[in-house]
Order: C-alpha cells, then sequence, then structure tokens
C-alpha cells in the first residue's frame, strides 16, 4: 500500500518492518538540550525530507512517538503539521492514529482533541499490518463515493474553523508574537525584491515552522505576495539610520536592509545594535548602551528607528514613562533633538502615542499584529507608511544639523567676565534668548506647514539684526562699529558683486545704515572675519533679498537650503562676536 508510517519503534517490529514507506521520528537527548532547540522545527524539517518527492495516500501514527512519556501525545502534533503545512503537499490526506484507545479517550488529554472528530483523520486499535491494510483499501475505495481520499475545500475550511492551536511557551508576551507575525509578513510582501531573499527566506522558515504561526497563516490564507515588485521603495535623500530593537537579528535587520539598502544603493548608511548585546542587562545598561552608539556613529545618526519594549521589565510597566524605549527617546533628544526617530512598535494606545509625541518622537510605525491580518493591505500599507516616514525623515535631518549650529552659538555667547550693567552683557543676554527661541521654533519645522519654516528663518534674520542694533552706532555725522568706534565703511550689493564706496557719512541726520551695509561692516571691518570678495557677502545680500521679498509678498516661503545659509551666517557672525 501507498501509504507512510511514522514511529519511534514504539509499534511492533514486525508492522513497522512491513511498511514500505516509514519514517523513524527520534530526536537525540544532544538536540533537544541545544539552547534553541524547537520540537516545532525538528518535526517540520523531519516532515519535510519524508514528504520530499512523494504522493502518498494515507498516513499512519501512533498518538505518542515518546519511549517514555505516552501522554505527552506528540504524534498528535505532528499529525497537526501535516494538515497546516502546505510545502509538504499532503494537508488534506487521511490520517488514521494507531493506539489501544479510542479517539475519545485521547480528547479528554489533548487541546487539540477536536482534530480527532475531523474530516479526514480515522484511529484504529489494531496492530497487525494486514488490519491497517484493510483500513487503507477501505479508505481508498470506500470513503467517499467520488474515489477522491483527501478533503474537499468545505471540509478543510471546517477543520480549520474547529480545532485551536495555543501560542507555545516560548511566546509568552505579545511583543514576542507581534514581533515575529511581523516579520512574517513583511518577509511575505517583500519575497520578491531579489537581493535579501535568502535571508528573508531565514525569517519565513523561523516563522512557518512553528505549529502556532502555521495555524494563523492557514486560517489567514496568506500566501507570498508580488506588492514587493509594486511598492514605491525609492529614497530621495542619503543619510544615516540606526535600528535599536530587542529582536534586530531575528529578522528586522534583514528586513530593513533589504527595503533601505537593497532598494537604495548606496543612499543608506544602516547600523544597528546587535540584540545579543542587549541580553541580560539592566535597564539602565541597556540605556547606556544604545546612548554611546548613538554617539559612536560619525556626525550622529539622522533616523533612529526604536522599539518601545527592550526590556522584560517593559512587559509589566504600568505607565509608558518607565519603558525602555521611552527614555531611550529621551536620551537621544538631549543629545541632538534635530535626531529623527521613528518609534516601530506594537503599541496603538493613543496616551502612548501622545506621550512620544511630547517627546519629541517624529513618527510611529505599528508593528502589524495577528488581529490586522483579516486586512490584505495592511502589509502593503504598513510597508508604504514606513518608507514615506524614513523619506520624510531624511527629508528633515537639516533639524539635526540646526540643534548642533544652536548648540554651537549659544556655547559661543559666554558672559562669566562681563558686569552685569554692561552694554555688552545686555546684548550676549538677549543674543542667547534669541538663539533658544530659534531652537525651540526649529523642533516645530513642520513639512505640512512651510509657514513653520519661515518662522524660524525670520528669527535667524532678527539674531543678525542683534548684532546691527548693537555694534552700529551714530557719532556725529559718521556711523561707526562696536567699542573701538571703528568707522564704518558704505556698502551695497550691484551686478553680483559688493561694492565700498568709502565712508559712510551722512547726508542727513536721519540717515542709517541698511541692514546688509550693517551687517557688511560688522563682518568686514570690525570682526575682520570677510572681504569684498567673501561668499559671506554675497550671502547677506541673498538673505535680505529673500526676507524683503517675503515680507512684501513676492515670496511665498523660504527654502530649506536658505534656512541653512543664515543659519550659517548666523554662526559666523557669533564666532567673531567681541565686545
Amino acid at each position: 500500500m501507498n501509504a507512510l508510517l511514522i514511529h519511534n519503534d514504539n509499534l511492533p517490529t514486525i508492522l513497522i518492518n512491513n511498511f514500505k514507506n516509514q519514517l523513524k521520528f527520534d530526536i537525540g537527548q544532544a538536540k533537544i538540550l541545544e539552547y534553541d532547540f524547537s520540537f516545532d522545527k525538528e518535526a517540520h524539517n523531519q516532515l519535510y525530507k519524508a514528504f520530499k518527492g512523494e504522493k502518498f495516500n494515507v498516513i499512519f501514527i501512533p498518538y505518542s512517538l515518546s519511549t517514555n512519556n505516552y501522554l505527552e501525545l506528540s504524534g498528535l502534533r505532528i499529525a497537526l503539521h501535516i494538515r497546516l503545512t502546505d510545502e509538504f503537499n499532503h494537508k488534506t490526506i487521511p490520517i488514521v492514529f494507531i493506539a489501544h484507545e479510542t479517539k475519545e479517550q485521547i480528547a479528554k488529554l489533548s487541546d487539540y482533541g477536536s482534530f480527532l472528530f475531523s474530516s479526514g483523520t480515522f484511529s484504529t486499535t489494531k496492530f497487525e499490518y494486514r488490519q491497517l491494510e484493510q483500513q487503507y483499501e477501505w479508505i481508498i475505495n470506500n470513503w467517499r463515493t467520488d474515489n477522491k481520499p483527501s478533503l474537499s475545500f468545505s471540509e478543510y475550511n471546517k477543520f480549520l474553523s474547529r480545532i485551536k492551536i495555543k501560542p507555545p511557551d516560548s511566546h509568552q508576551s505579545n511583543h514576542s508574537l507581534t514581533n515575529e507575525w511581523a516579520m512574517y509578513k513583511w518577509s511575505k510582501a517583500l519575497g520578491n525584491l531579489g537581493d535579501e531573499n535568502e535571508e528573508l527566506g531565514l525569517i519565513d522558515n523561523t516563522v512557518s515552522t512553528d505549529l502556532y504561526f502555521k495555524y494563523l497563516i492557514a486560517v489567514n490564507k496568506i500566501e507570498q505576495s508580488d506588492i514587493g515588485t509594486s511598492l514605491e521603495l525609492g529614497l530621495k535623500n542619503k543619510g544615516k539610520v540606526l535600528l535599536i530593537d530587542d529582536e534586530a537579528n531575528k529578522g528586522w535587520y534583514e528586513i530593513f536592509c533589504t527595503l533601505l539598502c537593497d532598494n537604495n544603493p548606496k543612499m543608506i548608511d544602516f547600523h544597528y545594535i546587535d540584540d545579543n548585546l542587549l541580553r541580560h542587562k539592566s535597564q539602565e545598561e541597556i540605556i547606556k548602551l544604545c546612548k554611546e552608539e548613538v554617539l559612536k556613529i560619525k556626525d550622529l545618526p539622522d533616523v533612529v528607528i526604536l522599539d518601545l519594549r527592550i526590556h522584560p521589565s517593559d512587559f509589566t510597566a504600568e505607565s509608558i514613562n518607565e519603558m525602555t524605549g521611552f527614555k531611550i527617546l529621551k536620551e537621544i533628544k538631549k543629545i541632538n533633538p534635530g535626531i529623527q526617530v521613528i518609534i516601530f512598535s506594537a503599541t496603538n494606545k493613543i496616551w502612548n502615542l501622545q506621550a512620544l509625541l511630547k517627546e519629541g518622537a517624529d513618527d510611529f510605525i505599528i508593528k502589524e499584529g495577528i488581529e490586522n491580518s483579516a486586512d490584505d493591505n495592511f502589509s502593503y500599507e504598513t510597508i508604504t507608511k514606513f518608507i514615506e516616514s524614513i523619506n520624510t525623515a531624511l527629508d528633515r535631518k537639516f533639524l539635526k544639523e540646526i540643534s548642533s549650529i544652536c548648540s554651537a552659538i549659544k556655547g559661543r555667547l559666554v558672559n562669566e567676565f562681563i558686569d552685569d550693567k554692561d552694554p555688552y552683557m545686555d546684548f550676549i543676554k538677549d543674543s542667547k534668548i534669541q538663539i533658544d527661541l530659534i531652537k525651540l521654533s526649529s523642533l516645530n519645522i513642520s513639512h505640512l506647514d512651510s509657514m513653520t519654516l519661515d518662522v524660524v528663518f525670520l528669527n535667524c534674520y532678527n539674531y543678525l539684526e542683534k548684532f546691527k542694533n548693537y555694534y552700529v552706532k551714530n557719532k556725529n555725522l559718521n556711523i561707526v562699529l562696536g567699542l573701538d568706534e571703528i568707522e564704518m565703511n558704505k556698502y551695497y550689493f550691484s551686478k553680483g558683486r559688493a561694492i565700498n564706496e568709502g565712508k559712510f557719512i551722512k547726508d542727513k541726520r536721519e540717515d542709517k545704515p541698511s541692514w546688509f551695509n550693517s551687517l557688511a561692516g560688522i563682518f568686514i571691518d570690525y570682526f575682520e572675519i570677510a572681504n569684498l570678495n567673501s561668499v559671506d557677502i554675497k550671502n547677506l545680500n541673498s538673505v535680505k533679498n529673500w526676507r524683503n521679498d517675503y515680507i512684501h509678498n513676492d515670496k511665498s516661503y523660504f527654502k530649506k537650503v536658505e534656512l541653512m545659509l543664515i543659519f550659517n551666517l548666523c554662526l559666523k557672525a557669533t564666532n567673531g562676536i567681541r565686545e
């Protein structure tokens, strides 16, 4: 007969010897003691070898394959692997259990009892080969009137509706379940992308060998998608990205490499923290390690993809404020508020998202949970949202440079040695207040509202104007600069170049030098950090023109490149500062 017998030498030897096709399911003690041993993975691998290139009509198997513990019912679990695995190509064929007990007795001992009463599942208390052969012939010839001894589509769906597979003990937290399920769904969605298929296949193998996930896959009817070839995965900007996730090594690293690096060659400098480094550490140690990794990256990362739950204590935390990821977010923003942080977590509680936003999180990506699997478009929409978030974050990486410039300016504005009543002290204090305003307003820059950037530009313009107001002074009919009262020249810009007309002498008492004339004089004559041909002088003229056009409604908004230009002028001016 064309049947497969699965056993572990726990059936009569004469019966075993009569079967031409058989699988001795035996797991050595050494294998069991391995730290990453998985019964499901071992069962999957042995069954895969047994079924490869074969097509059996019936499978015979005892309820238990253990030689020590009959009640562990591993045969029942293996039978479910066969029913739930497309890869074996035997999921609808009849299965006959061999035992002294009836299926009614076994059903009382197992959570899978309903499986024993589903179509295509039989049991026998006979142990002689001829008796099993007779049952085989009855199944082939008499079980179905249509001479097709296998489950119909409706019968298989009925089987799926009756059984209930519980998550294994190794997945006690919803965090692990969601992570592995999300990785599986993303790897399926991206399976046709090419370069990382081997690595993505490893994720598939990790999840699809687990009985619980096989059940979820069957119930949700998940197949490899071709959306990977239809997704718009192109990135518009280069940048440095850091992944902080306690399950990075399990698959997220490979998935993000596929999305960010393989599809965008030489665009992304991708870093991640090996999750092995995070194990067996206190929450404080993890936070310290992550902070060090952020600082280790040259010029800091532009984007951090951050999980919320990284330490075991996070799963019992009563408040998001106690979670490791939340605390890491705060530390990153202390280092540089302009680093873009995308929270990548299973949380979808609105109060958690609000707390993260308040602390400076720049975006959120919700990891795909099992409850979302009914929506066929969820993976597509989530991956699309992720790419959009990365593109937006990279487009906003200039905020990191702005924050660094603001810190450098603030550090240059020292005043410990100045008398409190000195006008210079007032100038320094006023400048500090203005730079704090600039930094605060820059944190509110939104790609959805150009006016938020305009506000920062105008605040920078006002910062430079404070130099004009402090350094430029009237002395009779002359204009002088600073404490040294250096006579200021009359500068203007014409035909693409700066021109010096000589000393600024007022024709009338109310004559005043323009904003450009004043800043050019400060840069050239007082700070001596520029000359007529310097690019900084040309840039001062451009800033003046942009601001005037904006004020007179001839310019709709300021561009990022214009904002960075005026920031660098603010830094240059501050570096040259003196009494």
